[in-house]
């Protein structure tokens, strides 16, 4: 009984971990947490663009059903310095604000709409219109058919 015996467990082997086998472990998880955080950035991103798209979309059809339902013209607005959108005449019917740095573009036949509205007739019809929503490298198109008024979510892909 002369010489100290180090802790050792039930079945005979030292326990727990060294110091260097936790530094190694850390070092190898910080390495790992570093390649994922672009991409959940970049998920994160993709993420915002669906869901602020998916909002228009909803209120383009909210407008087309407003404008068939209640028998007269509605528009849906984009107000690009306010960062939202709302339907005119009618309910107080307006989007959140988007997050910093989302752009969305109006089009019609390829050309900027200078209103950046979409007006709905009565009959079911509208305007035709292509809405292109991008935050960096996400994107997202929404096209409204000028003949049944119909909204179309396009997923797009990554823009260069």
């Amino acid at each position: 009984m002369g010489s100290r015996d180090t802790t050792t467990s039930p079945t005979g082997t030292d326990a727990g971990f060294t110091l260097i086998e936790l530094a190694l472990i850390t070092v190898i998880l910080g390495i790992l947490l570093t390649a994922a955080i672009p991409r959940l950035q970049q998920t994160a991103r993709r993420m915002r663009v669906e869901q602020s798209a998916f909002e228009l979309v909803q209120l383009l059809r909210a407008a087309h059903e407003q404008a068939v339902v209640g028998g007269r013209e509605v528009v849906w607005v984009w107000d690009a310095e306010a960062g939202r959108a709302r339907i005119e005449p009618g309910e107080a019917m307006t989007s959140r604000a988007f997050p910093e740095g989302l752009s969305v573009l109006l089009t019609q036949d390829g050309q900027a709409v200078a209103c950046s509205c979409v007006r709905f007739f009565p009959e079911g019809t509208s305007e035709p219109a292509t809405l292109t929503v991008r935050l960096q490298e996400q994107l997202i198109t929404a096209t409204v058919d000028d003949a049944t008024g119909q909204v179309r979510l396009v997923p797009g892909a990554v823009a260069r």
